[in-house]
Parts: structure tokens; C-alpha cells; sequence
């Protein structure tokens, strides 16, 4: 094995403190390191994988933060869509504020701010567009860090337009939409599926049309 990797093969323990873009922040020894996976309050155990970006992989939970929840979705830690599941959704509210008040402190400068209010919804069920990738027949997500398709038939943050979608995939569909990608919108009972003849729905009572074929905000709920 390599000098570098030798040196990094250690454990650090400690308390997480808070949330960061690339994951828990804990300190161990003086240093600061980013833990994917945890949850402020978690207490862990965490392996060293890349030192110059300070980044480690969790090992272990030793205590459990009282806002770490069980994730609704089975394929949560495989799936590369959801991240935060794990932490209850009052406190990824809280630290994704924080995480907006530091920015604008430490790299836009600003002595001081008022409080930050949070427009916040459902956890789940609110997602109304997905995109699909299709592989021997079934349709899924990506993984997580990775190109290989996980074959999905569920997914709770989506709409239940789309979640019917995806319960009641077949050959059929597989046929409709050829291509390897596609984006589905889905609207209370209404859904477009790029690359089939109904690409487009158009919702009333907000006089807005989605097309499957262009971008369209993912939450209507915070429109």
C-alpha cells in the first residue's frame, strides 16, 4: 500500500457538530473533518480518506443524535438522490440556515445578519419531476458517486403521479421512451413522460404548462 494511504488509515472519534456540503463537520485532534452520513449530535467513528480535503468515511455510529431518524426510503444510502434523510427535518431546516448565514459571513463579508427565515414543506411527497435512466428493461436512479442504475418502483419524495408511474412500470413503457434519460413531471393525477405523446400537462388553477423536455422547478410547493 501506498506511504499516503498508510498514513491516513487511522480512526478519529468524536461528536458531529454540524452540517457542511460535504458532510458532518468533526473535529478530532485539532483538525476538522467532513463525515457523509451523519447527523449533528451523532456521536462516531470515522476512517481518513482524503486529508488535503479533509474528508473521512463514517465507520461507525457510537451514539445516535436525538434528530437522527430512520430514512423512508429503503434505497436511501445506494440512490444518488436524497442525502439528508437520515436527519429529522426541523434540524436540516436549522443547519441549512446556518450553513447560509456562515456563507454570507465568512466569504461575503458581512459583519452581521437577521435572522433567516426558512419557507419550508413536506419531506416528502413534494417532488413533482424526476429523471430516469433505463437499463434491461427497468427504470431507476443512478447510484450514489457512481454510473450503475439502481432500478427503482417506489420514491417517496416524489409526487404521487410519479410514484404510480414508477409502481407501474413495464416493457410497454420501456418502449415508449427510448431513450436512455428522460424527465417525468406528475401534478395530482396528471403526469408528461418525455419522449411519449403526452410530454405536456398543463395546470389550471396556476395557468403554468410543464414539458417534459425542458427544466421546471422541482417543488411547486415553493413556487
Amino acid at each position: 500500500m501506498h506511504e499516503k494511504f498508510k498514513k491516513l488509515e487511522k480512526f478519529i472519534e468524536g461528536t458531529v457538530e454540524s452540517l457542511a456540503l460535504p458532510g458532518g463537520v468533526l473535529r478530532s485532534g485539532g483538525q476538522v473533518w467532513f463525515v457523509p452520513g451523519t447527523c449533528p449530535g451523532d456521536t462516531v467513528r470515522a476512517i481518513p480518506v482524503d486529508e488535503k480535503k479533509r474528508q473521512a468515511k463514517l465507520a461507525a455510529v457510537i451514539q445516535e443524535s436525538p434528530d437522527r431518524v430512520h430514512p423512508a426510503c429503503p434505497l436511501f444510502g445506494v440512490c444518488g438522490g436524497c442525502s439528508l434523510q437520515h436527519i429529522a427535518y426541523p434540524r436540516q431546516v436549522l443547519e441549512k440556515k446556518r450553513m447560509i448565514a456562515d456563507a454570507l459571513m465568512r466569504i461575503g463579508g458581512f459583519p452581521s445578519l437577521p435572522e433567516i427565515e426558512a419557507a419550508v414543506s413536506p419531506p416528502y411527497g413534494y417532488r413533482n419531476r424526476i429523471e430516469l435512466h433505463t437499463s434491461g428493461g427497468r427504470a431507476g436512479f443512478k447510484a450514489a458517486a457512481s454510473d450503475r442504475i439502481i432500478p427503482v418502483d417506489d420514491c417517496p419524495v416524489a409526487v404521487d403521479a410519479i410514484r404510480d408511474y414508477l409502481k407501474s412500470w413495464t416493457a410497454d413503457a420501456t418502449r415508449q421512451t427510448p431513450a436512455k434519460r428522460f424527465t417525468v413531471y406528475g401534478y395530482r393525477e396528471k403526469r408528461a413522460v418525455e419522449g411519449t405523446e403526452a410530454e405536456r400537462l398543463f395546470i389550471e388553477e396556476m395557468g403554468v404548462a410543464m414539458d417534459a423536455r425542458v427544466f421546471f422547478q422541482s417543488n411547486l410547493i415553493m413556487q
